[in-house]
């Protein structure tokens, strides 16, 4: 069940909003059945307020809880967060220039996660959860965006930065690989797994008729393979460039070209499971989408 509604009120709008889950689980094993119940009530509360019609500050705190649900007594801890936002929205009367910068600050109280194949973990720890106790992720994201017109040619520009720090706020023995090998020892500031501390992106566009396309510089900073140290390896920072398009044909069909990762680069995406794993390679895509 739940619930969102939007009042304004002046220069202010107030957003409220709820969710409550209730959740029955019956678990058979051979001939053994066993049943439980779980609940979870989350709020949240934003409030904006326009300065004028073109600046906006808004501030909102949620909370996030996910319901513990995989063996038959419940015994895991829930994961939950409350997640505080700061953030401030430009828009020019002409609607050619945007800018936002949002300041978010998520503290987990406890951060769980679930052993899977594709994290390395061994056939008999598939499918459990761990916990990993208190983390805390912040951080800063920034978006720029104004249209240039130069005869009857429009190009918009878009640049985005985020900056994060994820880390463990607490000392614990690493009991899934994700986090470290078994019985690691995790650190308070030990940093999240697949977490880079800096993402920007530069897109660059251009329209001319019934013709639009997009050049993307994507660039992504180094992060870890997991959060102890022991055995912690740095998966290596990386930019690429993307490409995509599309003709209207009419107002209802279109034809549509995208190319990934356009230079051909080689590039480490990740370590896990089971050693060094490439990057998306050069690719290709056409196609033709018709709306009926």
């Amino acid at each position: 069940l739940s619930f969102q509604d939007h009042v304004s009120w002046e220069r202010w709008v107030f957003s409220v909003l709820s969710r409550i889950e209730y959740v029955q689980f019956k678990h058979l094993e051979n001939s053994n059945e066993t049943e439980r119940k779980d609940s979870v009530f989350v709020p949240g509360l934003g409030v904006l307020y326009k300065l004028n019609n073109e600046i906006s500050v808004r501030v909102s705190v949620n909370q996030a809880v996910t319901v513990a649900g995989l063996d038959d007594q419940g015994s895991e801890a829930k994961e939950e967060s409350t997640n505080y936002e700061l953030g401030f929205k430009y828009i020019s009367s002409h609607r050619s220039e945007q800018a936002d910068l949002v300041v978010f600050y998520n503290d987990y109280a406890n951060l769980t996660g679930t052993c899977t194949t594709s994290a390395g973990c061994g056939s008999t720890q598939v499918d459990q959860q761990f916990n990993g106790g208190a983390a805390l992720v912040k951080g800063v994201e920034a978006r720029l965006a104004k249209g240039f017109l130069w005869n009857k040619l429009w190009v918009p520009v878009q640049a985005n930065v985020t900056w994060l720090d994820a880390t463990f706020q607490n000392s614990f023995v690493a009991n899934t690989p994700e986090w470290g090998p078994q019985n690691a020892q995790v650190e308070v500031g030990d940093p999240l797994p697949y977490v880079p501390q800096i993402q920007y992106s530069l897109i660059i566009g251009s329209e001319w008729r019934k013709f639009r396309q997009d050049l993307a510089f994507i660039y992504q900073s180094k992060m870890y393979d997991q959060s102890a140290q022991a055995g912690r390896l740095e998966v290596e920072p990386y930019g690429i460039v993307d490409w995509s398009g599309h003709y209207e044909l009419s107002s209802r069909g279109k034809i549509f070209a995208k190319v990934d990762n356009l230079l051909g680069r080689d590039y480490m995406a990740a370590i896990r499971p089971f050693g060094y794993r490439p990057g998306k390679p050069q690719s290709f895509m056409v196609g033709i989408s018709y709306a009926f």
